[in-house]
This record gives C-alpha cells, sequence and structure tokens, in this order.
C-alpha cells in the first residue's frame, strides 16, 4: 500500500532520475569536456591565424585578408590606441563560431563575426568560413566606418 510520503517520494525521485540520466547521455553523446576541448584544441591547430592591428589612424593594418573556405581562421584583433575600436564581419557564412568582447557594447543578433579588445588590448576570434567570396570588414564605432576603417576577407 502507497503512502502520502511514498507517492510524494516518488513523484520527486523520478525527474531527479531523468535528469540525471539525460546529463549522462549528453555526456556520453558529446565525449564530455575532454572531447569538446580536444576539438578545440584541434581546430586552433590546423587554422590559418592571422593578426589584424589597429590603432589612432582610423584604418586596419590588413585592409585585406584571404583566407581558405573549410579551413578554421583565428583572428587575433589588436588594439595599439586609447580609442574604442573593434573588428567586425557582419555576414559571412561560418561555422565554429567564436567572438569576442572585452570593452563595450555587442552585437546583437549573434550573425557577426566580432572581435572587439578592450583600449590597447586584445582579443582572439575565430571562425571557419563554409563559402566562398568576399565580405566586408569594418570597425562599427560611430564614424570609424564612415572615416575609411574598412577592409575585405576574401574566401577562397
Amino acid at each position: 500500500m502507497m503512502t502520502k510520503r511514498t507517492k510524494l517520494l516518488g513523484a520527486v525521485a523520478a525527474p531527479v532520475i531523468v535528469l540525471a540520466a539525460v546529463v549522462i547521455s549528453l555526456k556520453l553523446f558529446t565525449g564530455g569536456d575532454d572531447v569538446v576541448q580536444a576539438r578545440h584544441n584541434a581546430i586552433v591547430a590546423d587554422a590559418q591565424q592571422l593578426t589584424v592591428t589597429v590603432g589612432d589612424s582610423l584604418t586596419f593594418d590588413r585592409p585585406t585578408i584571404i583566407v581558405e573556405a573549410g579551413r578554421p581562421v583565428v583572428v587575433t584583433v589588436r588594439n595599439l590606441s586609447a580609442t574604442d575600436h573593434d573588428f567586425v564581419i557582419p555576414s559571412i557564412p561560418a561555422q565554429d563560431v567564436v567572438v569576442r568582447f572585452e570593452g563595450g557594447h555587442s552585437h546583437g543578433d549573434g550573425t557577426a563575426i566580432v572581435g572587439r579588445p578592450k583600449k590597447k588590448g586584445e582579443v582572439t576570434v575565430q571562425f571557419t568560413p563554409i563559402e566562398p567570396g568576399t565580405y566586408e570588414f569594418y570597425c562599427s564605432i560611430t564614424g570609424h566606418k564612415e572615416a575609411g576603417m574598412t577592409g575585405t576577407v576574401t574566401v577562397l
């Protein structure tokens, strides 16, 4: 015969058991944290590494970037200035995207590749371009793009 206490214990225990099973399944399915870290390390090891530097001149030191489709890209965005700057590729078909915001605002819709270092700082962003083409990048700080702080990424 079930008592109120037994029913209550069963009602609490069942969801906990289901939740534990889901967590264990996800760990097994994804391979856990070690597999995720290993995948990240493999992506970075094979990546096309480049640095884009900005300073007081409202220009990028590399206004033209050429990368290969299907190969990871790791971009270090270095701000040598005491002025805010960022590096934004607003629309590029990509996967494995990692963006960084260390100063100022973020870009809301989540589709842009963005690296925003602090003043006199640097950040690293990562993405794997999947579609050949030429894509614009720019600094989104008010007036900077209009002053010519732009460039292109060509995906071969």
